[in-house]
């Protein structure tokens, strides 16, 4: 209120000739809200920065970068942003945004985010708090979901009116208490033999299903394997 805006808001031009935001949702917030409550008209528009990340998911990993370093997002928030990345395009799967995202991350941290995701996927219409939902809670119901208890979480969600976290954390966990829990697979015994190797003869052509023709051949550079076909 006292100095304006010191920081441009980084953004990014798209194809429909709007700007995404990569970085800078607290700094535009706190406009909107001084631009209502003075009407001035310097708070009106925003200063910014048009960056060039290299493509929409330059764009996603610029945007999660940006906000872990500065406001250590939530296990939900981590989740919500790949899911996004993908229906918007920047990435062919989730797999793929989860990988290329959060590429430093540690393993278990990038499964957590999977479990979010999904957590996003098949409740985000209907959760009321869904940032506060603790980790512990999150990878709970992730795993409820997979165990086919998505039709019995939305129908709790959907017929419940939590008035706050804690309610609606309830309406979840009495709706888990009714999916089955999955079996575990059993370890296979160590004096399982391997499976026998197949050996395909140089020059052989295997026709797949799906039209497609796989050919063994090789070269200077060693075997190959070669698909063709209109797929």
């Amino acid at each position: 209120r006292a100095r304006g805006q010191q920081v441009p808001l980084d953004v990014v031009e798209l194809a429909d000739g709007r700007y995404g935001l990569v970085s800078g949702l607290r700094r535009i917030t706190a406009l909107r809200h001084l631009a209502a409550e003075t009407g001035e008209a310097r708070f009106a528009e925003a200063h910014v920065r048009v960056v060039d990340p290299g493509g929409m998911s330059g764009a996603y990993l610029s945007m999660v970068e940006e906000n872990e370093i500065r406001a250590d997002l939530s296990s939900y928030e981590r989740g919500r942003a790949v899911v996004s990345a993908v229906e918007d395009g920047a990435f062919l799967t989730l797999e793929d945004a989860v990988d290329e995202i959060f590429a430093t991350a540690s393993k278990a941290k990038r499964s957590k985010v999977r479990s979010f995701a999904l957590v996003h996927e098949e409740l985000g219409d209907l959760l009321t708090f869904p940032q506060s939902l603790s980790e512990r809670h999150g990878l709970k119901v992730a795993a409820a979901l997979r165990n086919g208890g998505a039709a019995d979480l939305r129908q709790a969600l959907a017929t419940g009116q939590p008035g706050d976290a804690a309610a609606e954390w309830a309406l979840l966990e009495a709706a888990i208490k009714g999916v089955p829990v999955a079996a575990k697979a059993k370890a296979r015994p160590k004096t399982a033999s391997l499976p026998p190797v197949v050996s395909t003869p140089v020059g052989e052509t295997v026709k797949l299903a799906n039209g497609v023709t796989m050919r063994h051949e090789q070269d200077a550079g060693g075997h190959v394997i070669r698909l063709s076909g209109r797929v």
